[in-house]
């Protein structure tokens, strides 16, 4: 079975009381996860979790989830992230879903995955009492006000964004700042930007949240503390950790051999990057893209009356900064900026044969209904060469890389004999385990 469901996510149990005393008084679940949850999506997904079967999620959320009826929402759970407010929206029965012979094995791994989870995780929550961050707010004060100096209050159409800060805005001595501490090590300004390009926009932390950001500055310093911990606890003599750094180097002198001995080809020239971005102009267009003024309302009769009675972008937005619902928009006078399908298909899809100055609507879109007016249609453009040329050179060096590894793969097996020994395989084979199986069965 799966589930379908969302969540507002807290630090306290008081915090989670307050909201869901909020939502006992009428809140809309939508509009309190997007202004309360420190969950970094919920942001852009208002606390939406999607369908997820029993083992997707950790014990205590999926068992509370679970034994809940659609519509209903659950007391705070406490887990290792937080206090969580769960609502759930639909449930629904897997299809063709395999029977216990031949979903035995699969079973098996996931209950050793869970086991191996939890005890990692009991194992970070002892690290995390053992090697507190300390994060120095005054470097994420220097970051905040570095982005209100370079960027305005608003970026295309949104508010200025307060979880990143380019690197090259930067000098050395400011990537050097430390942003958190723990007790043998540091994370820098610098290493906390370079690790963050790894993590997705809508998981990075605000430099305000401390909470938040004290939480990836563990997952980023893991490795670091695990580290310290083992040298406290003198493992560097340890058999294991010989052989682990045995294997270490092996592995070494292979991403040596890979990425450093076997010849790669020549620079590539202007003229064979020009010929990739004129056979490929499908992979560097942008999509249909609609720039829109939306007023969205809980009635449908309401939306209908302003879909049938204003016609202009000043009447919608006059309207949107009173009433809108959506959340953060009634300051931006309803501006969704420029979308795309991926950002709110069901709005795209309303508009997609529109032109400027039409009207759509109402739209229904978790639970409210929309009206919109198409301030700008942007048709599919091929993006200019020169914009495109950086991912051009990464494409064709990876692929004339792969093709000279490749050659140098089969040039090897050539060279190199290898013996299999049949009785050392034979051996390692679970005979009983394949005896048991039914061979009355064809293939």
């Amino acid at each position: 079975e799966e589930i379908k469901a969302s969540h507002i996510l807290v630090d306290s149990e008081a915090t989670a009381q307050e909201i869901l005393n909020k939502l006992k008084a009428g809140g809309i679940f939508e509009e309190l996860a997007t202004q309360y949850s420190t969950d970094p999506s919920a942001k852009r997904n208002q606390g939406d979790l999607g369908w997820f079967t029993w083992g997707s999620m950790v014990d205590n959320f999926q068992e509370a989830a679970f034994r809940m009826k659609p519509g209903e929402i659950s007391a705070p759970v406490k887990t290792d992230f937080g206090y969580h407010i769960i609502k759930v929206i639909d449930r629904r029965q897997v299809e063709h879903q395999p029977g216990y012979a031949e979903s035995k094995d699969q079973i098996r791994k996931l209950i050793i995955e869970r086991r191996k989870r939890t005890l990692l995780q009991d194992y970070a929550k002892e690290l995390r009492q053992k090697y507190p961050i300390t994060v120095e707010t005054p470097t994420c004060d220097f970051v905040l006000k570095k982005l209100e100096f370079l960027y305005p209050d608003t970026v295309a159409g949104r508010p200025r964004w307060r979880n990143n800060i380019d690197l090259n805005q930067l000098d050395k001595e400011e990537r050097e700042l430390v942003l958190g501490r723990f007790s043998g090590g540091q994370l820098t300004l610098g290493e906390y930007l370079t690790n963050l390009r790894r993590v997705p926009p809508d998981r990075q932390p605000d430099f305000d949240k401390q909470d938040s950001l004290r939480e990836m500055i563990f997952q980023m310093s893991f490795m670091n503390i695990l580290t310290v911990e083992a040298k406290a606890e003198g493992l560097e003599g340890s058999p294991e950790y010989k052989t682990k750094l045995s294997q270490f180097k092996e592995l070494a002198m292979a991403d040596v051999m890979r990425n450093d001995s076997i010849p790669y080809a020549a620079e590539l020239n202007e003229g064979e990057l020009q010929e990739y971005y004129d056979t490929h102009q499908t992979d560097f267009t942008a999509p249909l893209r609609f720039h829109l003024i939306e007023i969205q309302v809980a009635d449908s009769g309401m939306a209908l009356k302003y879909r049938s009675t204003l016609r202009t972008e000043e009447q919608f937005r006059g309207i949107a900064a009173r009433e809108t619902l959506r959340p953060g928009k009634r300051q931006l006078s309803g501006d969704l900026g420029v979308i795309d399908r991926n950002q709110f298909p069901e709005l795209f899809d309303a508009v997609a044969n529109l032109k400027p100055g039409g009207v759509a609507g109402p739209i229904k879109t978790l639970g409210r209904f929309s009206v919109v007016f198409v301030k700008e249609r942007l048709e599919p453009e091929v993006q200019p060469f020169n914009l495109v040329k950086g991912r051009i050179v990464e494409v064709l060096t990876k692929t004339k890389g792969d093709s000279l590894y490749n050659g140098w793969i089969k040039d090897m097996r050539n060279r190199v004999a290898i013996e299999v020994y049949e009785d050392a395989l034979a051996a390692s084979v679970d005979k009983d385990k394949y005896a048991s199986r039914d061979t009355t069965q064809t293939r």
